[in-house]
């Protein structure tokens, strides 16, 4: 089977959308070769849209008899109407470049952390270029494989703190109708892209029809910090976030995370996940810890929209996690939305574990304990400064003070109520209060 993505476009090729933030498929199709990107000439390395208006409505009818009327479009196609318009083959293809070089690599951090504004685990990794003290826009960052820009967004203002700062760039990249890979963080877009992209604020002041790059093209540089790498497959829907449509208005691509390492070749796969700092399996990591009739997983605070949120500038205030760790998957970690972003997440220490945990099962108290990775055979390394070695195996330290307790109530299968009580030990928490808050999914 061949993937092909159309890379001969014209201007009428649909609106694009900008967002404020942004399991496996066939394994043995993948590994064995079979499956190949290829696509039409391209006369530059950035090829853009060009046509004039008169024939947007010619590529219109275009789409829809390229289509079999028995396939359904997909969310992308429906969320970013250039990538229905410009690709005609669905699945996944294999890469043939790691997003920033091999040697520029320090190490990857895999998915499903919790951290700041992330509250449930995160959906994608973290690239470390090798030395983050050079400043900006140090190391190249390239396409992993023929695609379709269709959508890139700048962000000027810190998510976590909604401070202002210095611009960074989200790029996403169709390989085919259904197969997306995902860029965040760039310190800048190659000077090519960012003027294609300009012109119409890539679809906010007119159409536009994405900007077709091909493999190991450069499209933008990082420095000074890591990058957000991820891959997501459409036609895979994660089946432990069991409520899909409570992302479907931020993040509709949450619930097809898949593992990107699968579809590297053998070479750089390896490479790859020397600098995995995650030893168990699977080693990019797991986001979806949802099991129904339990507390594990993502919840939602009611009358907060989901994951979508109330308040914009703070939208995962409503959101709760509880889930395992992702460095030491036998330790369970809490996510609070409303508690600040620097102190909102903790381990979890109770008699009965969450999977445990069922509408039976009454009032349960856990203790919150502070924690943070480190290197347990050389626990006085500042491994997030010093240089990465590839024998080093990681852990999570547990600090042994009780900074507090939560006290949660499974009342339904998909009905949690939750309290939390900061600075007051297990023993001292005598039932629920009027603070408590109640969350479903």
């Amino acid at each position: 089977m061949v993937l092909t993505l159309l890379l001969a476009c014209s201007e009428g090729g649909g609106s694009g959308s900008n967002s404020t933030d942004r399991s496996t498929a066939t394994t043995e199709m993948a590994r064995s070769g079979t499956v190949t990107a290829t696509s039409t000439a391209v006369p530059a390395a950035v090829k853009t849209a060009t046509a004039e208006a008169t024939q947007n409505s010619e590529q219109d009818s275009k789409r829809g008899e390229s289509r079999n009327a028995n396939v359904q479009l997909t969310a992308l196609e429906e969320r970013y109407p250039v990538v229905g318009d410009n690709c005609t083959e669905r699945g996944p293809v294999m890469f043939t470049h790691s997003p920033i070089k091999i040697e520029d690599i320090k190490n990857l951090t895999p998915y499903g952390q919790v951290v700041g504004a992330h509250v449930t685990p995160i959906d994608h990794m973290y690239i470390e270029p090798t030395d983050v003290s050079l400043g900006r826009d140090v190391y190249e960052v390239v396409a992993i494989q023929d695609a379709l820009i269709f959508d890139i967004s700048p962000r000027d203002i810190m998510v976590d703190t909604n401070e202002g700062q210095l611009r960074e760039w989200r790029i996403d990249m169709a390989h085919t109708c259904t197969f997306v890979s995902y860029l965040d963080l760039l310190t800048s877009l190659t000077p090519e892209i960012e003027k294609e992209w300009a012109k119409t604020n890539g679809g906010q002041t007119a159409r536009w029809n994405g900007i077709v790059v091909k493999a190991g093209q450069v499209v933008g540089y990082i420095g000074g910090r890591a990058i957000d790498f991820a891959v997501y497959d459409y036609e895979i829907e994660l089946p432990g976030l069991i409520n899909p449509s409570a992302y479907a208005a931020r993040e509709p691509w949450k619930i097809h995370t898949v593992d990107p390492f699968q579809y590297f070749p053998t070479e750089i796969q390896d490479a790859l996940l020397r600098k995995m700092i995650r030893a168990v399996e699977p080693r990019a990591g797991k986001i979806d810890y949802d099991v129904d009739a339990t507390i594990s997983g993502n919840w939602f605070q009611i009358g907060t929209d989901g994951y979508n949120g109330i308040n914009q500038r703070k939208y995962w205030e409503g959101h709760l996690s509880i889930a395992p760790h992702e460095i030491d998957p036998t330790i369970w970690r809490i996510g609070v939305g409303y508690l600040e972003t620097e102190d909102n997440n903790f381990l979890i220490f109770g008699d009965q574990e969450p999977l445990e945990v069922n509408i039976s099962s009454g009032p349960k108290v856990y203790e919150l304990r502070r924690y943070y990775t480190y290197i347990p055979a050389k626990p006085d390394k500042n491994w997030w400064t010093e240089p990465y070695d590839e024998e080093d195996v990681y852990g999570v330290k547990i600090f042994p003070e009780n900074v507090g307790s939560v006290l949660v109530e499974l009342q339904k299968d998909r009905l949690l109520r939750v309290e939390v009580f900061l600075g007051i030990t297990k023993e001292n928490v005598s039932g629920f209060t009027d603070d408590a808050r109640l969350y479903e999914r």
